[in-house]
């Protein structure tokens, strides 16, 4: 199964509005769930502009690296957890309406699947 089968399928069972996966320099490297990668830019926090701030919110949480942004307007929270495949840093992002049951547990389950496909 490649990356983005994996993302559309995962996006779909678990009801996720938008999920991507983003190297450490803010670029995408797949999404599922929207035509434009920051369509949701406007549901983000104000402080985060572009890609490299995505970036750098994943990994301002020192322990897990998992980060919950809830915006202020909008019905949308952003779920951003990073992890590492052969020392390179990525950062899965999920946007969605509600939250999944043992959200820590679930976002480290889907890194680890993650990391069969990149």
């Amino acid at each position: 199964m490649k990356l983005e089968k994996y993302l559309d399928q995962l996006r779909s069972e678990s009801g996720f509005i938008w999920v991507s996966v983003i190297n450490n320099e803010g670029l995408a490297l797949c999404q599922s769930g929207t035509e434009e990668p920051f369509e949701l830019a406007a549901l983000l926090p104000s402080w985060i502009c572009n890609g490299k701030d995505i970036a750098r919110a994943a990994q301002m949480e020192s322990g897990m690296g998992l980060i919950c942004l809830v915006p202020k307007r909008g019905s949308h929270a952003l779920l951003l957890r990073n992890f590492e495949v052969n020392n390179e840093n990525y950062i899965l992002l999920i946007a969605t309406s509600k939250m999944p049951p043992k959200i820590a547990t679930t976002l480290n389950n889907i890194c680890h699947k993650l990391t069969e496909f990149i």
